[in-house]
C-alpha cells in the first residue's frame, strides 16, 4: 500500500468517527486545568510539560486581557475632551480623569444648563457632595474665586505665591489671607505661608518653600537669599518657572527683589547668561486669564500668550490652549469691545449678549477683571450685559479689580 493510499484511508476512517463537542465554558476549563496543575505540583514531570502548560495559560489570559482592554478603550474614545460654548458661558467637556466631582452649597457648583462638565456624548455629570475644605478654593455656590478689597478685615493682609503645575507648564497664582502682626514684615509672611501651604492638596507641584529665605531691610527692600544647593539655575524650564513665580510678588505691590546666594549678592542664571542682583518684577504683564482645572480645583491662570491691547487679549481668552491644558473663559461667539475711559477705568461692552447669573458668567467677569488689572486698570465698567447682578458684582456701576487671583485655604 502506497503512502498516498494510506493517507486517504486514514482520512476516510477519521470521518467515520462520531463528532465530539465540548460545551463547557472556557472559565470552567481553565479552572479544571489549574486544579490539575495544583494537584500535580509536587509530582516530578517531564520538562516539556511546563512550557506547554504555561503557554496555554498565557494564551488564555491574553484573550481575557485583550477583551478588557478593548472595552476600556471604547470608553476612553467616547469620553475625549472637547470644548463647547453657549451664549451664557463656556460649556466644557472633560475626560473622566479630569472631571471634577462638584458640590452643593459650601463649594463650587456648576449650573448644568449653562456650564456642563460632560462626557463625549454630552451627558451631564451628576453633582456630588464635597465640603469647602476638601475643595480647597474658598468658593460658595456662585461665589467669587479671587480676593477683593472688601474681603479683607483691617487686621488681615494677603500673600500671593506662584506654584507650577505638575506638568511644569503653568505657574498658578494662589492667594492666602493672613493675620497682620505689628512685629512682622512681608518677608515673614512669605516665609511662613511657603512652609505651610500644601501644594499637593491643591493639585499642584511640591515647589515651595523656595530653597532659600526672604528678608526685608529697614528701607523696605525685599531680598531672597538662595541656599547653595538650590536648583533654580539648572535648565531653561527651571529658570523660567522661578522668574514667573517671583513675578507673583507684583500682587504685593512690589516691583523689585534682590537675589543673593549664600548671602553673596547676585545669582548667575545660565539660560539668560547673566548674574542677577536686582530682579525687576513684571508689574503689568498684559496677559489674559484662562481656566486651569486640576482634580477638584478651578484656577484662573495667566495665558502664556501676550498681547499689547486689551481687545486682542480678550480675543485670546476665547481660545483654549491644549498644550498648557488651559480652557477659554469667554465664549467664542461672544462679541466684546474694550474702551479706555481713563487711565484707571476700562469699559467692556457686550454686543447682543445676555449674561446670566451663573458660574460661567461669574468666571468670565472675574477673568476680565484680572485681565484689566494686568494692564494697570483699577475699575471696569460692564455695559450691555442685560443683567444688573452676577454673584456679588453689581454691574450697574464700575467694578473694582481684585487684589489677587485664586483665594485658597491653608487648612
Amino acid at each position: 500500500m502506497t503512502m498516498k493510499s494510506d493517507k486517504t484511508e486514514l482520512i476516510s476512517l477519521l470521518k467515520q468517527l462520531p463528532s465530539i463537542a465540548d460545551h463547557r465554558e472556557k472559565e470552567e476549563l481553565f479552572k479544571q486545568m489549574m486544579s490539575r496543575m495544583n494537584r500535580t505540583k509536587r509530582k516530578k514531570t517531564k520538562n516539556f510539560l511546563a512550557p506547554s502548560l504555561a503557554a496555554v495559560a498565557v494564551i488564555f489570559l491574553s484573550i481575557l486581557l485583550s477583551t478588557s482592554f478593548l472595552s476600556k478603550s471604547n470608553v476612553t474614545l467616547e469620553s475625549q475632551s472637547s470644548f463647547q460654548e453657549n451664549d451664557s458661558g463656556v460649556e466644557i467637556a472633560l475626560t473622566n480623569e479630569e472631571k471634577p466631582q462638584l458640590t452643593n452649597k459650601g463649594s463650587l457648583s456648576i449650573d448644568e444648563s449653562e456650564s456642563k462638565l460632560s462626557t463625549g456624548d454630552h451627558q451631564s455629570i451628576t453633582e456630588n457632595n464635597h465640603t469647602k475644605e476638601s475643595f480647597g478654593l474658598l468658593r460658595n455656590e456662585i461665589d467669587k474665586s479671587a480676593l477683593y478689597k472688601n474681603d479683607l478685615q483691617q487686621d488681615e493682609t494677603s500673600i500671593t505665591l506662584g506654584i507650577p503645575d505638575k506638568e511644569a507648564m503653568n505657574v498658578i497664582p494662589v492667594t492666602v489671607v493672613v493675620n497682620k502682626h505689628q512685629d512682622k514684615t512681608i518677608a515673614d509672611y512669605y516665609n511662613e505661608v511657603m512652609k505651610t501651604i500644601n501644594e499637593e492638596k491643591l493639585g499642584l507641584s511640591d515647589y515651595l518653600p523656595y530653597n532659600g529665605e526672604f528678608s526685608m531691610d529697614k528701607n523696605g527692600e525685599l531680598t531672597l537669599n538662595l541656599f547653595k544647593n538650590h536648583a533654580y539655575t539648572f535648565g531653561s524650564t527651571g529658570e523660567l518657572q522661578f522668574f514667573a513665580s517671583l513675578d507673583m510678588l507684583r500682587y504685593a505691590s512690589l516691583d523689585q527683589i534682590k537675589l543673593t546666594e549664600e548671602s553673596v549678592p547676585g545669582v548667575y542664571f545660565t539660560h539668560i547668561g547673566k548674574n542677577v542682583v536686582d530682579y525687576e518684577i513684571t508689574k503689568y504683564p498684559k496677559r489674559g486669564f484662562l481656566l486651569y482645572i486640576v482634580n477638584n480645583h478651578y484656577f484662573l491662570t495667566p495665558n502664556p500668550k501676550v498681547s499689547d491691547t486689551v481687545s486682542e487679549t480678550l480675543e485670546l481668552m476665547k481660545e483654549a490652549n491644549p498644550t498648557y491644558k488651559l480652557l477659554p473663559t469667554i465664549p467664542k461667539q461672544m462679541n466684546i469691545t474694550a474702551e479706555e475711559l481713563n487711565e484707571d477705568e476700562l469699559a467692556i461692552t457686550f454686543q447682543n449678549a445676555t449674561l446670566k447669573n451663573n458660574e460661567s458668567s461669574l468666571r468670565m467677569v472675574e477673568a476680565i477683571l484680572l485681565t484689566a488689572k494686568e494692564f494697570g486698570y483699577k475699575m471696569v465698567r460692564f455695559n450691555n450685559g442685560n443683567i444688573n447682578q452676577i454673584g456679588d458684582f453689581d454691574l450697574t456701576k464700575p467694578v473694582e479689580v481684585p487684589i489677587a487671583p485664586n483665594k485658597v485655604n491653608l487648612d
